[in-house]
């Protein structure tokens, strides 16, 4: 598998399954120059969001 795009998005831990989920604390979303291949990738651009 290979990819371009990379979306992460960062909440905190909801010990109560009945709950919500929390609200997300961050979102980074990431770029890169070339398809990923079997290991790390350098970002060519990362974009960190406090809202998304």
């Amino acid at each position: 598998m290979t990819f371009t795009k990379a979306s992460l998005k960062i909440r905190p831990v909801q010990t109560d399954p009945m709950l919500p989920p929390l609200k997300m604390l961050r979102c980074i979303q990431c770029t890169f120059k070339a398809p990923t291949v079997d290991g790390p990738a350098k970002p060519q651009h990362c974009l960190s969001m406090t809202i998304c």
